[in-house]
């Protein structure tokens, strides 16, 4: 029975961050084996033999993550002391900072009420009360709700709860419902004959009228699938994409099959987006009116992300990186993405972003200088370029050094073009290649960089690595560099700039380093 204080305990249950005398709450969520308040940032556990997902990434792993977030002082999501412990596949996906990429195109604030479904670890939960949002975070697995709730300790606008999507009784309906990676696992949540359908209209029951679902997961479809790298779910390359998927396994969908999945439980307005190198650590997210726009090149988004995939196996059938151009330009890019991220909603005015192309993330650096780059279609001919920190401190600059300038501008004008990175990619991804041609693209790097020096009256010729240059071109790597056409390269996204002078060496080894394995 229910209490003047407020607080059910339907039975012998397993508390954690709660007070042995709790508050009166003004407001709980009834989740069918007790309330809790809002601000009570605690879970039950099972009760009464209700089984919580058996998934996790092993009982080592899980107890070093548990151990690194309940001793870290800085458990905010863009942690460098965190990231400092990212040495293998579990720590990166659960403390790396690009996780939050995922929602930060949809802007959540204090005005929404969240549930998010599937909390894993906490990554994403703590981002959202970053946000603001008054946040439920659902976990199917009660020691991923204990680490999800060291990770929003100090956040009252979260509660975690350890329950099975299945067994939740929703305490109201909310603005936003995400499904980061979950719909995947529908079929070991319940075991009804089409579990996906099922945890999709139990999604939709508990969404406001005006509320929408933020989906995201591997397309069964993706480009890198067809290049040989395994199912993420059950290890085994071409299981996916030749459909060997057995009943009670974790599956994946093309995108026809998720939009009819979709339109099946309600959800008839649904908006298709494509992460890269996938949804897991995002770097960009392409829209679909980014693949459609001719002046816009989305596939640069793409090829240029392949290498940071970590999950990426060494061998793979071809090189994605040059694949992907073509993919892109014969229409196909957002069948072929590697994953979807979807917004779903009842009626189509719930999210519309329909003048953005693409949004690009850097933020695996410090947090003063990780931003975001919205790229924006003002009219047919012309994209802007937006720029916004991520991590702004009451307006005042930390990004200044005697070293070293940051410089991150409102707004540019976006530059078409072939990147001069994309020369080397050709290259090295074409038979018979040697170091010479290694050694010819660094010539032409150094071509590329004497032009710009003799623009600004600078006769300089490069004739070996240790030659220096102004601190300006510190950032002006080929990765940087649009060429039009042989005369006329342009510098574009010149974030860094030294005080001093600076290596033509110490460019190369940055470009390469940027590149990542080719």
């Amino acid at each position: 029975m229910l209490n003047d204080d407020g607080l059910l305990i339907a039975g012998i249950c397993f508390a954690i961050g709660i007070d042995d005398s709790p508050s009166v709450p003004s407001t709980h969520f009834s989740i069918g084996i007790g309330l809790l308040n809002r601000t009570t940032n605690g879970y039950v556990g099972p009760f009464n033999g209700v089984p919580c997902i058996d998934y996790s990434d092993g009982e080592e792993a899980e107890q070093r993550l548990q151990h690194i977030i309940d001793t870290a002082s800085d458990i905010s999501s863009l942690s460098p002391e965190l990231r400092q412990h990212c040495s293998d596949w579990p720590t990166t996906y659960h403390l790396s900072g690009l996780r939050a990429n995922i929602l930060r195109p949809f802007q959540i604030t204090a005005e929404h009420d969240v549930l998010e479904i599937g909390a894993g670890c906490g990554a994403l939960s703590r981002y959202l009360g970053e946000c603001g949002a008054s946040v439920l975070a659902l976990e199917g697995s009660l020691r991923r709700a204990c680490i999800a709730r060291s990770r929003t300790r100090d956040l009252d606008n979260v509660t975690v709860i350890a329950e099975k999507l299945s067994a939740f009784e929703a305490p109201q309906q909310f603005d936003v419902v995400t499904l980061i990676g979950v719909l995947e696992y529908a079929a070991l949540d319940d075991d009804v004959d089409e579990p996906a359908k099922a945890m999709l209209r139990k999604v939709v029951s508990m969404l406001k009228p005006d509320g929408f679902v933020i989906l995201a997961i591997e397309n069964q479809l993706g480009l890198k699938y067809f290049a040989g790298a395994p199912e993420d779910h059950i290890g085994v390359p071409m299981y996916g994409i030749e459909g060997r998927y057995r009943k009670t396994q974790p599956r994946t969908y093309g995108r026809q099959d998720l939009m009819r999945l979709l339109s099946t439980a309600g959800l008839n307005a649904t908006t298709f987006m494509a992460p890269f190198p996938d949804y897991k650590l995002p770097i960009s997210i392409v829209t679909e009116a980014g693949f459609c726009n001719d002046g816009f090149d989305a596939g640069a988004f793409a090829w240029q992300s392949v290498r940071r995939d970590p999950q990426l196996p060494a061998l793979l059938g071809f090189a994605p990186e040059r694949v992907w151009p073509e993919i892109v330009r014969n229409g196909l890019g957002l069948d072929l993405a590697n994953s979807f991220l979807v917004v779903g909603a009842r009626a189509p005015s719930a999210f519309s972003e329909s003048q953005v192309l693409a949004w690009h993330y850097s933020a695996d650096r410090l947090p003063q200088y990780c931003r975001e780059a919205r790229f924006l279609r003002d009219t047919i001919d012309n994209v802007t370029v937006s720029y916004r920190r991520l991590c702004a401190k009451n307006g005042s600059d930390h990004t200044s050094s005697k070293l070293v300038r940051f410089d991150c501008p409102q707004s540019v004008r976006y530059t078409p073009g072939r990147l001069l990175s994309q020369e080397l990619i050709d290259q090295m991804g074409s038979d018979g290649w040697s170091k010479e041609s290694a050694g010819a693209f660094v010539r032409h790097y150094a071509t590329v960089l004497e032009k710009f020096s003799r623009g600004e009256g600078n006769s300089r010729t490069i004739t070996r690595i240790t030659d220096r240059l102004s601190g300006k071109y510190l950032d002006v790597i080929p990765q940087n560099i649009i060429l039009q056409d042989v005369d006329t390269p342009i510098i574009i996204d010149n974030e860094w700039c030294l005080t001093t002078d600076v290596e033509f060496g110490h460019c190369v080894l940055r470009a390469w380093l940027t590149l990542g394995p080719v």
